[in-house]
C-alpha cells in the first residue's frame, strides 16, 4: 500500500508485537508521524530498526500487540499518515518457536523456470523450507510450479526500481526484511539470502552440516564467483564441472546466510547491519565461502570471464 512518501510491504502480528515494514523513498518518517490502530485501540509504539542508506534503505516499525489472545483470522487496521487514512488485512501469525533449522529465500520474476534445479539443489543443502517472493502478480502457472509442502509462495507486487526518488531500490528491501521478521525471527535459525541462478557451496559437507559445526557463527558470508556450464546452457542437475571466474572479495555481488535472532538489518550483498546495540563485530562471521553465480540462467546476452575449470569435489 503507498503513501506518497513511503510504501507499506505488510503489516502483521506476530508474539507479542506488530510489525510494519517500510520503505523508505527519501526520507524515513519518523514514527510520531504515523498512526495505527486495530479495533479501535491505537497501538503503542516499542521499537524499530532503520536502514537508510547509501542505497538500501527500509525501515521497520514494532507496537505492543493489544490482541494477545485474539483468535478471529480477520483483523483490520487503519493506519493514518498526513491525515490520508486507509486501511489494511493484517494476518496473526502463529509461529512454532524455531519450527526450522535452516530456510532460503528469494524474490523473482522472470527466471522463475530456474527453480526445479534451484529447489533439489538446496534441498540436497539441507534447507527445510523455501519462502519464494514473486515480483508480480501470481498466475496459476507459477502456482503450480510452487505447489509444494515445503514451499510458502509470496506475492509481492511491488516496484522493482523506483524512480524520482532519493532511493531506486525497493522491491528487495521489503521483501529480505519482510522474509526476515515474518518467517525467519523465531522460526528458523538461519535462514539463507540469495538469487536463482546462485550457488552457495562448500566442499565435501552440506551447508546445514556446516552451519551445524559452527553454531557460534552469525553470518556466512559467500563470495561471488562468475560461472557457466560448459556448453552454455541451463542443466536439469547441478553440473560436475562448469567454468569460472577468480571470487570477488566479500561485500562485492555477495550472499549470506544469517543466525535470524542477531540480525536486525541487512544489506542485499553485505552482512554489514545495526544488531541490538552495536554494529555486527566481523570475528562473529566466516565471509570467504564461495558462491557460485550462473550469470547467463537468468541474463542469456550477459559476459563476464569465466574461463577456469571447476570440479566440484
Amino acid at each position: 500500500m503507498d503513501f506518497i512518501d513511503f510504501t507499506i510491504f505488510d503489516i502483521f502480528i506476530k508474539n507479542k508485537f506488530v510489525y510494519i515494514i517500510l520503505s523508505i523513498n527519501n526520507k524515513e518518517i519518523n514514527e510520531n508521524q504515523i498512526s495505527i490502530n486495530i479495533n479501535s485501540q491505537i497501538l503503542k509504539f516499542n521499537s524499530k530498526h532503520v536502514k537508510n542508506g547509501p542505497a538500501e534503505p527500509i525501515l521497520i516499525l514494532i507496537y505492543d500487540n493489544p490482541l494477545i489472545d485474539y483468535q478471529n483470522d480477520e483483523i483490520v487496521s487503519e493506519i493514518m499518515y498526513n491525515n490520508i487514512i486507509k486501511r489494511m488485512n493484517i494476518e496473526y501469525i502463529k509461529n512454532e518457536k524455531y519450527e526450522y533449522y535452516l530456510t532460503i529465500t528469494t524474490l523473482f520474476k522472470y527466471d522463475f523456470n530456474l527453480f526445479p534445479l534451484f529447489y533439489e539443489y538446496y534441498k540436497n543443502q539441507g534447507v527445510e523450507h523455501f519462502y519464494m517472493y514473486y515480483n508480480g502478480i501470481i498466475t496459476p502457472k507459477i502456482r503450480e510450479l510452487f505447489n509444494k509442502e515445503d514451499i510458502t509462495l509470496i506475492e509481492w507486487n511491488f516496484k522493482y526500481w523506483l524512480t524520482n526518488c532519493k532511493y531506486l531500490h525497493h522491491a528487495q528491501l521489503g521483501q529480505i526484511h519482510h522474509a526476515l521478521y515474518k518467517y525467519g525471527k523465531y522460526n528458523s535459525n538461519y535462514m539463507i539470502f540469495c538469487d536463482l541462478d546462485e550457488y552457495m557451496n562448500i566442499e565435501n559437507i552440506s551447508l546445514k552440516q556446516f552451519i551445524l559445526e559452527h553454531a557460534e557463527i552469525n553470518t556466512f558470508g559467500f563470495c561471488n564467483i562468475w560461472s557457466k556450464t560448459l556448453n552454455n546452457k541451463i542443466p536439469t542437475k547441478f553440473p560436475d564441472e562448469f567454468m569460472v571466474d577468480q571470487p570477488y572479495e566479500y561485500g562485492h555481488r555477495s550472499k549470506n546466510i544469517f543466525k535470524t535472532n542477531h540480525i536486525n538489518t541487512f544489506g542485499i550483498h553485505t552482512s554489514v547491519c545495526r544488531c541490538e546495540k552495536k554494529w555486527m563485530p566481523r570475528d562473529n562471521a566466516i565471509l570467504n565461502l564461495n558462491m557460485f553465480h550462473f550469470y547467463n540462467w537468468s541474463q542469456p546476452n550477459r559476459i563476464e570471464n569465466a574461463n577456469q575449470l571447476y570440479k566440484i569435489k
